[in-house]
């Protein structure tokens, strides 16, 4: 039997959830811990959070939403966006992301692979 997974990609901002249309017009869709435990008990396997605010270079990742939503839930989270450094990535761990996404810290830093 084929065994599907259920991966919610969720992008934050500004310590909201929120969904576009063609990576654009965003809209709050609501609180990241309460979606987070609605998804959780509906059979997410994991999630992917994306923090738009820290990708767009507009301010740093938002680790004290990541603590509120991993500290409620037990499904696995990989979480991204933006990061600049290995220390942002050791403190993403610090508060509760179980795997990390990054692109643009290594694309910048291609020496660091």
């Amino acid at each position: 039997m084929k065994y599907i997974r259920i991966i919610p990609s969720l992008l934050l901002y500004n310590k909201s959830l929120v969904k576009g249309k063609n990576f654009k017009d965003h809209k709050n869709v609501g609180n990241p811990e309460t979606i987070c435990k609605a998804l959780e008990s509906q059979g997410a396997d994991e999630f992917f959070l994306i923090d738009l605010a820290s990708y767009r270079n507009e301010k740093k990742f938002d680790f004290e939403t990541l603590k509120k939503i991993s500290e409620n839930i037990s499904t696995p989270i990989t979480v991204g966006g933006g990061l600049q450094s290995f220390e942002e990535v050791k403190k993403l761990f610090n508060f509760g992301a179980d795997k990390v996404y990054f692109s643009k810290l290594l694309y910048n830093n291609v020496e660091l692979i």
